[in-house]
């Protein structure tokens, strides 16, 4: 079925035209004794003339309306879409998945944080037409929180055209596209309203008791989070819908079971946990603790359905300590989508909610063991990294330096018994406060922090290097004499100022030309040199030495005083004097006659040294590579490798037509490259990180490689396989710079004369090489 193409089945007739019209025409009436009888319920008081005007319309028509006339009335998902995103000048941005669903952007494609969005419409019409303002209401205001966010909606196949389990293996798919893409699961949040609501429920329910002929879904960590709003979780129970009749909703309980009847319709017994959540065993959501790290249920005080959601709730948060339940006193199903569609200023209490409960879900909480006010500079790099990618860092509640760091507990985590330390919610721990900054830089990619190419991440290193082991080794070296950690030695002493002078000076130079180290905009090198040099600012570098500086103070303010960073950086003290060293007073005694003098003897004058040895012996040549004597290639890897980032994979105009438009055979060559001990794999994230590591290794043939290597199957039962493109017709000049190289097989492709050699090649580009009936389940680009 093409999109916008109606089905026979779902055509109106004549006589269902005509019913469609006369319950429109008979709307003024019936609304008008509406309006007048509003002041005189608690709904009507609670509810503008809009509200009330609105709400009573959608139940004047549902309680009337079959399911071709309600798919009529209420519209199709795509034509929702178009006519909304063009209404609020919303660029269109559509993805289509493996099976042709299509996923919709709402507004530009943003992948740093991630709604998946799972529209209502009991599975039988499409999404109201006020979601995709709903969604770009809680956009802008998680861009003002500095948590810039994607939303993308699925467009799911409705009923009768496909019934469960369809439904959900286009959620689960949809889920996996984003996973592949990048996303990490710690940064998606499922919402859903409605049936939606219940599509989530059957994706979590997926996850705990696979369908068997679906798409298993492994997740390397649990989701950020799922909001389900009005979830339609009793679909025939008619002592749980009649219980809250008569207050106002929109929903009509005979028009709810009518659509449920068809929704259940051909369904066996076997799948109704998963559809009518309410009806699923008592235990079936045990473990769901594990696939997301929080869920928000809410109901509204109106609704018919409010008893059926406060049981699911509760089941819910009888296996999930953190699922929270949020009743809206006066609200209707669905109301935060009926309250943009009328264009209330008023929102409530639920809409503000809900935009603070996804902001929290998107502040990935991280446990530091930091260290103490003596040594601040060094929460700088993490927190300030933190706060300006959107992250959040907790404290332990309670921790005491020289008895927590040497206890069992934390030396199992941490064996050098160091601070600071860092431990991720997914359970990573790494300590040292540069290699936590930047892991907590690259957790928010899209931030800059680490500078947006390989290139500039070395310049990011290199000035961080350069600040820690120049500039800040010395104040330490220098505070540590003065303060009596060490004895002091005044030619020690005037050495380490020289030495930080050095330093200094290099900064200042850069800076007398760039506002930034790397690049136009802050990197992690900034953050880091602000906060060391905020640090020698109080202890070494004074007032005369600062005068010298001006470029590098300038930056200092700069930065410590950007809106994200001010409240971590704090005030900066400037010393007038830098620190000196204060001899201990002596107890006075007599004096003793003095000796007289010894005539000094005249030593010869030592040729000052220079400040850094030469070597002993001359360093040997490097040895060139081989490759390089080849003869010059027609065929650029690096635009291949730019071609392969920001092309369509297949399709006209994608990267494999390119790749076959500019390939040069006798200068390159295709190579099939499999694990040689899958026998050995276990979960599938170990075998995509075993990847990384491989390629990490062959960094130093970074400029004579591509490679697209993936792990195929499930845990337990996986393979790594994929293809590498080289330089040269031999593939060992190229890859035995790795130490494991020797652990993978290597099989030339003939991509240009063997279907089969052509196919392989293509499918792993792509990602989706099947081997064996293994599906390629994640992957890694060597770029």
């Amino acid at each position: 079925m093409t999109t916008g193409q109606v089905l026979a089945r779902n055509r109106l007739s004549v006589w269902e035209q005509s019913g469609l019209l006369l319950s429109a025409l008979a709307l003024p009436a019936v609304l008008t004794w509406e309006l007048i009888k509003s002041p005189f319920s608690d709904y009507g008081r609670a509810k503008s003339w809009k509200r009330v005007l609105f709400d009573r319309m959608l139940l004047w028509m549902v309680s009337r309306l079959n399911r071709r006339q309600a798919r009529a009335f209420f519209g199709e998902t795509w034509d929702i879409y178009q006519r909304t995103t063009k209404s609020l000048n919303l660029p269109p941005f559509v993805e289509e998945l493996s099976d042709g669903t299509k996923l919709l952007w709402i507004g530009p494609k943003k992948t740093d944080r991630v709604i998946y969005y799972l529209h209502g419409g009991a599975f039988i019409f499409g999404v109201i037409e006020s979601a995709p303002k709903l969604w770009t209401y809680v956009q802008e205001n998680l861009e003002k929180r500095g948590k810039p966010t994607g939303v993308v909606m699925l467009n799911y196949t409705l009923v009768p055209d496909a019934t469960f389990p369809t439904q959900l293996k286009q959620a689960v798919l949809g889920l996996q596209h984003l996973l592949d893409g990048g996303v990490r699961p710690e940064c998606i949040q499922l919402a859903g309203d409605s049936a939606g609501g219940v599509l989530i429920h059957q994706v979590l329910s997926h996850i705990l008791h696979p369908v068997e002929g679906l798409p298993k879904l492994t997740l390397s960590a649990p989701l950020a989070g799922a909001y389900m709003m009005s979830p339609w979780a009793t679909m025939l129970d008619e002592k749980l819908i009649y219980t809250n009749t008569g207050h106002g909703d929109m929903l009509d309980p005979v028009a709810g079971i009518y659509w449920a009847t068809k929704v259940l319709e051909g369904i066996p017994p076997s799948a109704r946990p998963y559809v009518e959540a309410n009806s699923a065993p008592e235990d079936w959501l045990d473990g769901v603790d594990k696939t997301v790290n929080r869920i928000l249920i809410s109901a509204g005080g109106f609704e018919i359905l409010r008893d059926a959601i406060i049981k699911y709730s509760q089941t819910v948060q009888k296996y999930h300590p953190n699922a929270e339940f949020f009743l809206d006193e006066h609200g209707i199903h669905i109301d935060p989508f009926v309250c943009f569609y009328v264009g209330e200023t008023n929102r409530g209490k639920l809409i503000p909610f809900i935009v603070e409960w996804l902001d929290q879900g998107f502040s990935k909480v991280y446990r530091e063991f930091s260290v103490n006010v003596e040594m601040p500079a060094l929460k700088y790099h993490i927190r300030a990294a933190a706060a300006f990618g959107g992250l959040e860092i907790s404290l332990p509640e309670h921790y005491e330096h020289y008895v927590d760091n040497k206890k069992p507990e934390f030396l199992a985590k941490f064996p050098h018994g160091k601070i600071p330390a860092f431990e991720g919610a997914d359970g990573f721990k790494v300590f040292e406060s540069i290699a936590i900054a930047r892991y907590v830089a690259g957790l928010a990619p899209n931030s800059g922090l680490l500078g947006g190419s390989l290139e500039a991440a070395a310049l990011v290193d290199q000035w961080v290097h350069l600040v820690d082991t120049e500039v800040d080794t010395y104040t330490n070296f220098i505070r540590g004499l003065c303060t009596g950690v060490v004895p002091y030695n005044k030619p020690a002493h005037t050495a380490f100022l020289e030495r930080q002078l050095r330093a200094l000076n290099t900064l200042e130079a850069h800076l007398a030309s760039n506002t930034y180290f790397v690049g136009e905009r802050i990197t992690l090198a900034d953050i880091v040199v602000a906060g060391l040099i905020q640090k020698a600012v109080g202890v070494t570098v004074d007032a005369a030495a600062r005068a010298k500086l001006p470029n590098l103070i300038r930056h200092l303010e700069t930065i410590v005083n950007q809106p994200k960073l001010k409240g971590i950086f704090g005030e900066t003290n400037y010393v007038e004097k830098g620190i000196q060293f204060v001899p201990p007073a002596k107890e006075k005694k007599e004096p003793k006659p003095a000796a007289p003098a010894a005539p000094k003897e005249k030593k010869p004058k030592k040729v000052e040294e220079d400040e850094e040895e030469e070597p002993l012996v001359p360093e040997e040549p490097k040895a060139k590579n081989p490759l390089d004597d080849l003869p010059k290639s027609t065929f650029n890897l690096e635009d291949w490798k730019r071609a392969y980032s920001n092309k369509d994979t297949r399709g006209p105009g994608g990267s494999i037509e390119w790749f076959y438009e500019n390939f040069d055979y006798d200068g390159f060559s295709v190579w099939r490259v499999d694990f040689k001990y899958n026998e050995e794999l276990t979960q599938t994230f170990m075998s995509s990180n075993q990847i990384g590591g491989f390629f990490n290794r062959l960094e130093a043939s970074r400029k004579y490689l591509f490679g697209s290597v993936g792990v195929l199957g499930t845990s337990g039962d996986s393979r790594i396989a994929g293809v590498l493109i080289a330089r040269g017709q031999n593939i060992e000049p190229v890859v035995e710079v790795a130490p494991d190289w020797e652990s993978y097989e290597y099989k030339k492709l003939d991509v240009k004369n063997n279907a089969e050699d052509k196919a392989f090649f293509e499918a792993a580009l792509a990602w989706d090489l099947e081997i064996d009936g293994k599906k390629w389940i994640d992957g890694k680009n060597f770029k």
